[in-house]
């Protein structure tokens, strides 16, 4: 129950962060090389959205717009090689560089599980929650009403989705996430006269964690496993055929 409560709590994730705290608690010098070159490049990104942004700020011809840069990255690793503590120094510096900037944009967490969410921390949330995608619900490609201003609103000012243990993430349920984010940014597509055929979950960056060694997706088809057919995967995989096929 306790956890549950820090899952939902998305307060950490908007409340401002204090420039020593970030710099005394997830210093650079704490990473190995490796891991710093990943931080480097993921601050590389924010900056280059900060000078966008600021671009746009000031065109308002819609033809002169620049486009935000697309990350798209995995960090990945074994059990205990760093990718908390890699992406908790990435999250926080990349917050304070947005705040110091003055950009009211968000960054979203998610985990497959409860636990793993809890453990990230900062209002992470479960992907199921994040996506409105429920294991034991039909799929709706298009929410309706309340549900669908909820998306909206929710991913309105999201420039950046991190996905924590992505190896629970099957094929379906990574085409989902697409559509959801589809529709989520139809606006976004819509005010920059922008076809959305051409562009995935989104058009929002995107980091994957985890370990596709470690534990499979459930009663999905793993993300990289391109042997199943429709012939020969399980019975009750079938009727997510399409989706994982488009995953």
């Amino acid at each position: 129950a306790k956890g549950a409560g820090m899952v939902s709590d998305e307060s950490a994730l908007t409340a401002a962060v204090v420039e020593e705290e970030v710099v005394r608690d997830f210093a650079f010098e704490k990473l190995d090389p490796t891991q710093r070159v990943f931080a480097d490049r993921v601050l590389a990104w924010g900056r280059e959205l900060v000078s966008a942004y600021k671009h746009n700020a000031t065109v308002r011809d819609r033809k002169k717009l620049k486009r935000v840069p697309l990350l798209r990255s995995y960090l990945g690793g074994s059990a205990g090689s760093g990718k908390s503590t890699t992406l908790r120094t990435v999250l926080q510096h990349l917050r304070l560089l947005f705040q110091k900037e003055g950009l009211k944009v968000a960054v979203e967490l998610t985990a497959y599980t409860g636990v793993a969410a809890f453990n990230i921390g900062f209002g992470a949330k479960t992907a199921c929650s994040a996506f409105r995608i429920f294991p034991n619900a039909a799929f709706k490609k298009e929410l309706k009403g309340n549900q669908f201003r909820d998306l909206e609103k929710q991913w309105e000012n999201v420039v950046l989705l991190i996905v924590d243990e992505v190896s629970f993430i099957g094929r379906a349920f990574f085409h989902r996430m697409h559509c959801r984010l589809q529709q989520a940014k139809r606006a976004f597509f819509a005010e920059r006269g922008l076809d959305p055929e051409k562009y995935h979950f989104g058009d929002i960056s995107m980091i994957l964690v985890g370990d596709v060694g470690q534990l499979e997706p459930i009663e999905d088809v793993s993300i990289c496993d391109d042997e199943p057919t429709y012939a020969t995967c399980p019975k009750p995989l079938w009727k997510l055929w399409g989706h994982a096929q488009a995953g």
